[in-house]
């Protein structure tokens, strides 16, 4: 996965930085591990977000199939435009969990920039004070840049990977569900019985969309 691949670059950066300067690498670990930080405190948030988007989204397709199946209905009562207005309203509803999630994955990712100019002046500091690296103060400053922009996009892909892990998880029940009502029905195949004689029989029937309007009919 493009994880895998941002943290095997992440690493190789990190050798090369060691070989420059093991002092300076061990302080900016230390920076590191504090842009971490943000990802592991809003970790739930993020799944919180996907789970909203993801409940939010099924309640608008099951009324947008509710609605079509009934259409016939509707137009009769004269509520199409209202349901119509519903359906748009709660697809407003839906975006404002995914606009959150955007602007919190937008947020993280854009922190180790910001972040990276404080380590530059530290790092400079700490060097002219104590010299860890005489000559290529230069080549390790650029280490650290490619190393602050690795660690974005793994932040990045990291948020976007538990966003999406609510979505792998109902796709993996979907196919089970759907692997257990197959085997149901291949075992209700087998014990299958014909049935010559029945009949329609209806009581208590009541007919209306969100309001009843008939109720009470009966026949057989």
């Amino acid at each position: 996965s493009q994880l895998l691949i941002l943290f095997s670059i992440l690493s190789k950066v990190f050798f090369h930085l060691i070989k420059e300067s093991y002092e300076l690498t061990l302080i900016s670990c230390l920076f590191f591990i504090i842009l971490f930080s943000p990802m592991i405190l809003l970790k739930k948030k993020i799944s919180n977000y996907s789970e909203k988007f993801k409940n939010n989204v099924n309640d608008v397709l099951t009324k947008i199939f509710k609605d079509i199946k009934n259409i016939n209905f509707l137009k009769i009562v004269g509520s199409v435009n209202e349901e119509k207005k519903n359906i748009y309203i709660k697809n407003d509803e839906t975006l404002k969990p995914y606009i959150n999630y955007n602007l919190t994955l937008g947020f993280l990712n854009q922190l180790p920039n910001l972040m990276g100019i404080i380590v530059f002046v530290i790092i400079i500091h700490l060097n002219s004070n104590y010299n860890f690296i005489e000559n290529n103060l230069v080549v390790f400053l650029y280490l650290i840049l490619r190393a602050i922009i690795i660690f974005g996009h793994i932040t990045f892909n990291f948020g976007r990977v538990i966003f999406g892990r609510t979505y792998v998880n109902m796709l993996l029940e979907n196919l089970s569900e759907f692997q257990n009502k197959k085997n149901l029905i291949n075992q209700n195949n087998l014990n299958h019985k014909k049935i010559s004689n029945y009949n329609l029989k209806v009581e208590n029937l009541a007919i209306g969309y969100e309001e009843i309007i008939l109720n009470n009919i009966n026949f057989d």
